[in-house]
């Protein structure tokens, strides 16, 4: 992770962008540090950060390495049926553990959300639940392939990063490399 503070961004953007600009990067980078999550600027500052190759994710925004980022297998389920699991290459991972660890972890959860974050977990929800009269359990199906590229867009805008830079973040987080039984279903029921 990077070290620096704001006092020196501006004084580095003001020399090589001028006091104006300077000021906009860092009213921006205050934005993202109050609300905890990591201060990101461009793709290619990603790349800095995480050491993954810019040519590598802009060739992943463009969906050119789906195939490669992405090995799909199918495992069969115990109720019946499968279930489709994406092994994802290790560049793409290194990428998405740090937009998870540095942005998505440290981002408040919905208050309804038990699972995959510090404050939640089983214990935590069926404290949630302790005396109710009734406790429905289920389990989304295809969870995975339900998220879209404009529910991750939507929460990385929210979260106060630009709206260039929330595209390629969800990109980074989504594919459209489905498996062809689930495509057929899943563009029936679109139209």
């Amino acid at each position: 992770m990077e070290t620096w503070s704001t006092h020196d961004l501006f004084e580095r953007a003001e020399l090589a962008l001028g006091g104006e600009a300077a000021n906009s990067l860092v009213h921006f980078a205050q934005k993202l540090i109050a609300k905890n999550v990591a201060v990101v600027f461009t793709l290619g500052h990603l790349s800095n950060i995480t050491g993954v190759g810019l040519p590598m994710l802009r060739e992943t925004i463009l969906r050119k390495r789906e195939t490669l980022n992405y090995k799909m297998f199918a495992i069969k389920k115990r109720t019946g049926g499968r279930r489709f699991i994406h092994a994802v290459s290790a560049e793409l991972f290194r990428i998405q553990r740090f937009i998870n660890s540095e942005i998505l972890q440290k981002s408040t959860p919905h208050p309804s959300s038990f699972a995959f974050h510090k404050n939640g977990g089983i214990r935590e929800c069926a404290r949630r639940h302790c005396g109710a009269k009734w406790i429905f359990q289920f389990d989304l199906s295809d969870f995975f392939f339900g998220i879209t590229e404009l529910d991750a867009n939507k929460i990385f805008r929210e979260l106060g990063y630009p709206n260039l830079l929330a595209f390629e973040l969800s990109r980074l987080c989504t594919t459209t490399h489905l498996p062809k039984s689930y495509m057929c279903v899943f563009f029936a029921e679109r139209v």
